[in-house]
């Protein structure tokens, strides 16, 4: 069986899943989820740390990663949601760089084929909307499979309800599967 990685990419939360593509009509059928979760990366909390260092630090995780996922022999490679840019902080910016680099990184060193979405698209095959909200994002993923176990709150006020912070990211590499769905990778997984 051979896979691609879909990627929501991100320093702080990437959210990730490995999906097995096969030749139906419908996109979820066309698409399924085999494993996913979300690598988080947080600053350090030691005040006299330096910030390049931390990103670097944090870059290094993504970086492990990625590396590790695409150098496996049943990963043909990946579909990545990037967004354009226009990130209304500088940091955010920086963390899309850095996230950016290591993704270019990992598609240099495992001479695996990496393909590059854009968030609007990304919603719009999932949606019908270029705007899609997060909570929208999710409920069309556990509407579309709806025996998967995505990550929920086990106790407390949230409990059943979705990990904001996790399942938003899976979902959105989900769905960046599925607006891959018709482009090289996924006719190359299909036909292998």
């Amino acid at each position: 069986m051979k896979y691609i990685l879909a990627v929501d990419l991100a320093l702080s939360n990437l959210g990730w899943c490995l999906v097995e593509p096969r030749s139906f009509p419908d996109l979820q059928d066309a698409c399924i989820p085999v494993e996913w979760g979300t690598v988080k990366t947080e600053k350090t909390k030691n005040k006299m740390a330096k910030i390049s260092n931390d990103k670097v630090d944090r870059g290094k995780k993504l970086g492990s990663f990625l590396y590790q996922m695409l150098r496996r022999e049943d990963v043909l490679g990946a579909v990545v949601e990037l967004p354009p840019g226009g990130t209304q902080s500088s940091a955010a910016a920086s963390g899309l760089g850095i996230a950016t680099g290591v993704m270019a990184m990992c598609e240099l060193l495992t001479e695996k084929p990496v393909e590059y979405y854009d968030p609007k698209d990304v919603k719009l095959t999932a949606t019908g909307k270029k705007n899609a909200s997060k909570n929208e994002m999710m409920d069309r993923c556990a509407e579309a499979y709806p025996g998967v176990q995505w990550p929920r709150h086990a106790s407390g006020k949230n409990k059943g309800k979705f990990l904001v912070g996790e399942f938003e990211h899976i979902a959105d590499a989900v769905f960046t599967a599925w607006t891959a769905r018709n482009n090289f990778l996924f006719r190359m997984a299909i036909n292998a």
